[in-house]
């Protein structure tokens, strides 16, 4: 079971966000936040990778060796890709809240939609 943010904005729309690792985020980096409309997240993070990448040709044109260069721009990308994995759904819960969501509670469930379906389930056994 994973554990989910239950999120409610005022005309009732329900939204989980997954707590922990984020798997397609990981994988697919700047098309997983693209897709998810995350535009200043994409933009700070594709800033920031693109100016190591600058500095690591810049490293890598002055010592002349390639291979070094290869190596960590390399690394860089996997650093890019497992800090994308890790924050993408912390910067969901944040655009969420600011669109007007509020927190309700965490749940356990194995899909988002189980999550949203088990609160609803749970809310009309306390009516």
């Amino acid at each position: 079971m994973k554990r989910f943010s239950i999120y409610k904005n005022a005309q009732g729309d329900v939204k989980a966000v997954k707590i922990g690792w984020n798997w397609p985020a990981f994988i697919l980096t700047w098309i997983y936040l693209a897709y998810k409309k995350l535009w200043k997240a994409l933009g700070i993070s594709t800033g920031i990778y693109l100016l190591v990448c600058f500095v690591i040709g810049i490293i890598g044109g002055a010592t002349g060796n390639e291979d070094v260069m290869n190596l960590l721009i390399f690394l860089a990308n996997i650093g890019y890709s497992v800090i994308i994995g890790l924050k993408a759904n912390d910067w969901i819960r944040n655009d969420l809240k600011r669109k007007g969501y509020e927190f309700k509670e965490t749940i356990e469930a194995d899909t988002p939609e189980a999550a949203i379906n088990n609160i609803f389930k749970m809310q009309a056994n306390t009516t």
